[in-house]
């Protein structure tokens, strides 16, 4: 449970500890043994705003001894505080209940820059599962209290139809750290899973087979962990690296279940609204899928791609996505 939530022994305490309301059904054992912090109270209103944002090489000033990359090492501090303030004034006006980030240097990082720059946002919960010796990892902020966390990251996948320099079946852990899930206590009887990825980039075919091993990977645990797809409530955000209608966008929707059971939905299929590159998109590599299960609580007209700020490239090379789900008791 992280930093989130306190673990109790059971229904009657998670009721006389947290003093609120458990209206609504609870599926989930996990969130029956769960409370809310002291002092905090659900947003008002039954609508939760998701987004993605790939903050490109986001970076502290320090130079950690186990990042060896230029990148991580010689950042210096007047361009760390500069991209921190231009961060801060992109989630202020993304004003999203939970933000999926990619390709920042880690956790501390993050929980750093909202409580000293944007208290104010209410991002009381971070989640991540940040790589000992790499600084682009995925990091969940949340005004909502969060759950469980699942790290892919010490499985290893194969990369399909390519072998190694021994002529073995090629397979990596690498990137696989940047694939994690999180449940999302959004409201008293609504929950969800969010699935926070920043896949493995390129356009090479070994790109598109890495990410379909990974899409493997994801529907596998979907799989075992939701046997009947109307009850995965799935929510999956994240830089995937891959265009609509190409192999590896198509494994991660899974529409012919080959993959497992759970199968994913586009919000914004067949449409032009591109993330990549910020100053002048024309393709979208950046998403916000709904499991099928999820789908009906998707707000009608709400997925889109934004730019929060003036001149986003000046933060990103990507442009952050969002989308609004309806809490309802399930």
């Amino acid at each position: 449970m992280r930093y989130a939530l306190a673990l109790l022994v059971g229904l009657a305490g998670l009721a006389a500890l947290a003093g609120c309301s458990t209206a609504g059904p609870v599926t989930d054992p996990v969130r029956g043994a769960t409370a809310l912090l002291p002092g905090y109270a659900y947003p008002a209103g039954d609508t939760v705003r998701v987004a993605t944002y790939n903050l490109e090489h986001f970076v502290d000033a320090f130079d950690s001894p186990y990042i060896g990359a230029r990148r991580e090492s010689e950042a210096t501090v007047l361009e760390v505080d500069a991209r921190n303030r231009l961060a801060v004034d992109a989630l202020r006006a993304l004003d999203a209940d939970v933000v999926a980030l990619q390709e920042v240097e880690g956790e501390g990082l993050v929980r750093a820059l909202v409580d000293s720059l944007a208290p104010d946002l209410g991002y009381r919960f971070v989640a991540s599962a940040d790589d000992a010796d790499w600084y682009m990892n995925v990091v969940v902020l949340s005004r909502l209290p969060l759950g469980p966390l699942t790290t892919f990251a010490d499985a290893a996948t194969p990369i399909p139809g390519f072998q190694d320099d021994d002529g073995r079946p090629e397979a990596t852990d690498l990137a696989n750290h940047r694939l994690l899930a999180v449940d999302v206590y959004a409201r008293p009887g609504y929950t969800f899973t969010l699935v926070a990825a920043h896949l493995k980039a390129g356009r090479s075919a070994r790109d598109e087979a890495w990410r379909t091993g990974q899409a493997g990977l994801l529907h596998a645990w979907l799989g075992q962990r939701f046997g009947d797809p109307d009850a995965a409530n799935v929510v999956f955000a994240g830089d995937l690296n891959a265009i609509p209608g190409t192999p590896s966008f198509d494994a991660l929707l899974n529409a012919d279940r080959a993959l497992g059971p759970v199968r994913f939905q586009d919000p914004l299929a067949g449409t032009s609204a591109f993330s990549h590159p910020a100053d002048d998109p024309v393709r979208r590599l950046d998403h916000v899928l709904v499991s099928d299960g999820a789908a009906p609580e998707a707000v009608p007209g709400s997925a889109a791609v934004v730019s929060p700020i003036e001149d986003a490239r000046r933060l990103s090379d990507h442009l952050p996505v969002v989308l609004e789900v309806v809490a309802r008791d399930r």
